[in-house]
């Protein structure tokens, strides 16, 4: 939604969103209604700000305790309303980058990965996100799909030969061609972009667009030998 609007339009708001569910509890699914409505009031607020109430503090620590109250099980139903709304636009950009979740101490949680450059060790997550954005109206629609990944090697080989050796599978980059795989195909006579920065500009990702049925609108990181009309030549050239 935009704007902070009306406690009633925040409530409809994320009702619509989250009521779907499954938490394994009716109760806890009526939990993530409330909470989304208090934090559509002030999003850039920590969650005591948000809840504003001990009580609702305290329910919102039990709730992320929950082993039912996983990313998938809240996110699901939001993901499936920003599809359904893409397959309704006939142009939709899919912008996707990569999102450090830094957790710093490996002891609070398990299946984390190193991040990051340098001496100075951090220990987390890879977040790929992908929002889908009408560029009609230049607003977003939702998030499409935002899977985590971690490295299971520490800090970052600056060897480019050594780094083209490695298999694309086996690359952190691999995030760019999953994400794409994954959302898969758009329905006919829409067409969706996607978007990207350096970051996506291999030709695995090229590769999966074309394998889907879309096309891309990506930063280019190096210059590259490309058939044109007028025969091959350097992007750049």
């Amino acid at each position: 939604m935009e704007g902070p609007g009306t406690w009633a339009e925040r409530s409809a708001w994320a009702a619509a969103q989250f009521d779907a569910a499954d938490l394994g509890d009716r109760r806890r699914t009526r939990r993530r209604v409330r909470w989304a409505t208090q934090r559509a009031g002030n999003r850039s607020a920590s969650l005591p700000q948000q809840t504003g109430h001990a009580a609702d503090r305290k329910a919102a620590y039990r709730w992320f305790a929950e082993q039912d109250v996983t990313h998938a099980a809240i996110c699901d139903p939001h993901f499936a309303q920003t599809r359904a709304a893409a397959c309704r636009r006939p142009l939709v950009f899919l912008v996707q980058d990569t999102t450090e979740l830094n957790f710093s101490n490996p002891v609070h949680g398990a299946g984390l990965g190193p991040m990051g450059r340098g001496e100075k060790e951090r220990w987390g997550l890879h977040q790929q996100n992908v929002l889908a954005v009408d560029p009609q109206t230049r607003r977003p629609l939702g998030w499409l799909h935002q899977p985590h990944h971690r490295w299971t090697k520490r800090g970052r080989d600056h060897d480019r030969g050594a780094q083209r050796r490695v298999p694309l599978k086996e690359r952190a980059s691999h995030g760019w061609v999953q994400a794409i795989e994954a959302i898969g195909q758009p329905p006919d006579g829409v067409r969706w972009v996607h978007v990207g920065d350096r970051g996506e500009d291999l030709f695995g990702a090229y590769q999966a667009a074309r394998r889907q049925g879309c096309d891309g609108l990506i930063r280019a990181s190096s210059d590259r030998y490309v058939q044109t009309v007028g025969g091959e030549r350097k992007r750049f050239g």
